[in-house]
């Protein structure tokens, strides 16, 4: 039986998952994209603090860089969410 407001998609909840993280390994599983993007809270500012400290780089590529780690970053959640969406588990174990 599937439930509305489950994380996991295709399977039912409590079935096989990773250790310790626990997330689905046999279908979708939406925590997978919610903590990556959560944790752009930290990779953000970390990156852009990184890429500031390269003195030898003008301020066109030091924002170019950020825009385009942003971009990668959303990229990578998107594509986890629509993994998940479409029932597809990230590792198969």
């Amino acid at each position: 039986m599937m439930v509305n407001g489950a994380h996991s998609i295709g399977v039912a909840d409590g079935g096989p998952g990773l250790p310790v993280m626990d997330w689905s390994t046999t279908g979708g599983d939406l925590r997978i994209a919610h903590f990556v993007g959560l944790h752009a809270l930290q990779v953000m500012p970390v990156g852009a603090w990184l890429i500031a400290k390269k003195d030898s780089w003008n301020l066109s590529w030091k924002t170019a860089s950020v825009i385009v780690l942003s971009a990668a970053y959303a990229l990578v959640v998107l594509i986890l969410y629509l993994q998940a969406v479409q029932g597809g588990p990230v590792l198969k174990v």
